[in-house]
Protein backbone atom coordinates (compact mmCIF):
# COMPACT_ATOMS: atom_id res chain seq x y z
CA UNK A 1 0.00 0.00 0.00
CA UNK A 2 2.82 2.38 0.88
CA UNK A 3 4.52 1.70 -2.45
CA UNK A 4 1.30 2.44 -4.30
CA UNK A 5 0.99 5.77 -2.49
CA UNK A 6 4.57 6.71 -3.40
CA UNK A 7 4.02 5.81 -7.03
CA UNK A 8 0.80 7.84 -7.26
CA UNK A 9 2.38 10.80 -5.46
CA UNK A 10 5.43 10.83 -7.71
CA UNK A 11 3.24 10.61 -10.83
CA UNK A 12 1.12 13.52 -9.62
CA UNK A 13 4.18 15.66 -8.96
CA UNK A 14 5.70 14.79 -12.32
CA UNK A 15 2.51 15.85 -14.11
CA UNK A 16 2.45 19.32 -12.54
CA UNK A 17 4.06 21.98 -14.72
CA UNK A 18 6.51 24.39 -13.14
CA UNK A 19 4.88 27.73 -12.48
CA UNK A 20 8.13 29.71 -12.43
CA UNK A 21 10.73 27.83 -14.43
CA UNK A 22 14.29 28.61 -13.48
CA UNK A 23 15.95 30.65 -16.25
CA UNK A 24 18.77 28.83 -17.97
CA UNK A 25 22.08 30.63 -17.68
CA UNK A 26 24.09 30.89 -20.87
CA UNK A 27 26.93 28.40 -20.94
CA UNK A 28 29.50 30.76 -22.40
CA UNK A 29 33.13 30.87 -21.32
CA UNK A 30 34.13 33.88 -19.21
CA UNK A 31 36.00 35.43 -22.11
CA UNK A 32 35.74 38.19 -24.68
CA UNK A 33 34.09 35.79 -27.11
CA UNK A 34 31.54 34.63 -24.53
CA UNK A 35 30.67 38.19 -23.58
CA UNK A 36 30.26 39.12 -27.25
CA UNK A 37 27.88 36.20 -27.82
CA UNK A 38 25.73 37.39 -24.90
CA UNK A 39 25.77 40.98 -26.15
CA UNK A 40 24.66 39.77 -29.59
CA UNK A 41 21.76 37.85 -28.04
CA UNK A 42 20.64 40.99 -26.24
CA UNK A 43 20.97 43.13 -29.37
CA UNK A 44 23.76 45.34 -28.08
CA UNK A 45 25.56 47.23 -30.85
CA UNK A 46 28.90 46.59 -29.12
CA UNK A 47 28.64 43.00 -30.35
CA UNK A 48 29.04 44.13 -33.96
CA UNK A 49 32.13 45.19 -35.89
CA UNK A 50 32.71 48.95 -35.65
CA UNK A 51 33.03 51.26 -38.65
CA UNK A 52 36.78 51.20 -37.97
CA UNK A 53 36.76 47.40 -38.36
CA UNK A 54 37.26 46.56 -34.66
CA UNK A 55 35.52 43.36 -33.62
CA UNK A 56 33.79 42.90 -30.29
CA UNK A 57 36.42 40.48 -28.89
CA UNK A 58 39.20 42.87 -29.92
CA UNK A 59 37.47 45.75 -28.15
CA UNK A 60 37.12 43.67 -24.97
CA UNK A 61 40.79 42.68 -25.09
CA UNK A 62 41.78 46.33 -25.40
CA UNK A 63 39.55 47.07 -22.42
CA UNK A 64 41.42 44.41 -20.40
CA UNK A 65 44.54 46.55 -20.67
CA UNK A 66 42.94 49.39 -18.69
CA UNK A 67 40.09 47.91 -16.63
CA UNK A 68 38.20 44.75 -15.73
CA UNK A 69 35.65 43.94 -18.47
CA UNK A 70 33.53 41.92 -15.99
CA UNK A 71 33.02 38.97 -18.34
CA UNK A 72 31.07 36.84 -15.87
CA UNK A 73 28.70 39.72 -15.14
CA UNK A 74 28.07 40.46 -18.83
CA UNK A 75 27.52 36.80 -19.67
CA UNK A 76 25.15 36.32 -16.73
CA UNK A 77 23.07 39.41 -17.46
CA UNK A 78 19.42 38.61 -18.17
CA UNK A 79 18.69 41.84 -20.03
CA UNK A 80 20.17 45.12 -21.23
CA UNK A 81 19.76 46.71 -17.81
CA UNK A 82 21.78 43.86 -16.33
CA UNK A 83 24.56 44.41 -18.86
CA UNK A 84 24.63 48.11 -18.07
CA UNK A 85 24.82 47.37 -14.35
CA UNK A 86 28.10 45.49 -14.97
CA UNK A 87 29.73 48.83 -15.72
CA UNK A 88 31.84 47.76 -18.68
CA UNK A 89 29.34 47.98 -21.57
CA UNK A 90 26.73 50.65 -22.30
CA UNK A 91 24.62 48.63 -24.76
CA UNK A 92 23.02 51.66 -26.35
CA UNK A 93 20.20 50.62 -28.65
Amino acid sequence: MRSLFLIVASMALAACPLRNPVPVEPDYPASAEGACLRLAELGCPESRVTTAGITCPTAFRKMEQVTDPHYACVIGAHDVAGVRACGSVRCLQ
